[in-house]
């Protein structure tokens, strides 16, 4: 697939991104995924937005093994540029140094960047999940798009061709939901605890009742 888009007249470029989850990222309890590309080709894609370091830096620290933790993730852990995070998966274990921070969409900033080298020799994950594809002009965009429609539909029905804005679009949807989600649990949560309390009171009243019908006073003066 990426040879045939690659070879559409309308595509400056065709970058790839591998992915995996993780039920903790590096130096973090918390869950996320890794996104693996190879910084050079991908940078010809997408202007990825890089902190901590200048971009050519950036490349090549990942080209080299380093990572790059998204920004929510690395704010929530307290890593910066320079720190060492420790790399476990499935096929080796690796000590990496952060090389910069990327303010992204992906998983909800809960993510870590890395190329595909450093991803298949941690998690021996070396299948493709997406193709990033740049047209050669704006204008280009629209034939491009259905060029690589119409192969998905003939040769690729499993698969989905979404532009940037798609994209975003979907990944705001998808946080949304999380956020509505975690809400509804704390709304569950505060009426539980309601319940609770204004359980609690009615049993303290009714012992109380019980005690003062048993000192003798009537059940009208309580």
């Amino acid at each position: 697939l990426r040879d045939q888009t690659a070879a559409m007249p309308e595509a400056a470029a065709v970058a790839r991104r591998r992915s995996t989850y993780l039920p903790e990222l590096p130096g973090s309890k918390t869950e996320g995924l890794a996104v693996a590309y190879e910084p050079y080709e991908y940078s010809r894609v997408e202007d990825i937005d890089y902190e901590g370091a200048p971009r050519s830096e950036v490349l090549r620290g990942l080209a080299a093994g380093g990572v790059v933790p998204g920004k929510v993730y690395a704010q929530d852990s307290g890593l910066e540029v320079g720190d060492p995070v420790r790399l476990e998966g499935a096929s080796g274990t690796r000590v990496a140094r952060i090389v910069g921070i990327a303010d992204t969409f992906d998983a909800g900033g809960s993510v870590v960047q890395m190329s595909l080298d450093t991803v298949a020799a941690i998690y021996g994950v070396r299948t493709d999940s997406q193709l990033a594809i740049k047209a050669t002009s704006p204008e280009a965009r629209d034939a491009l798009a259905r060029r690589v429609e119409a192969l998905l539909e003939r040769e690729y029905p499993a698969l989905e061709a979404l532009s940037n804005a798609e994209f975003k679009r979907r990944t705001e949807d998808e946080i949304n939901q999380q956020i509505g989600f975690c809400n509804a649990i704390d709304a569950i949560a505060v009426l539980v605890g309601v319940l609770a309390i204004l359980n609690t009171l009615a049993v303290s009243v009714l012992e109380r009742t019980r005690e003062m019908l048993g000192r003798g006073v009537r059940r009208r003066r309580l």
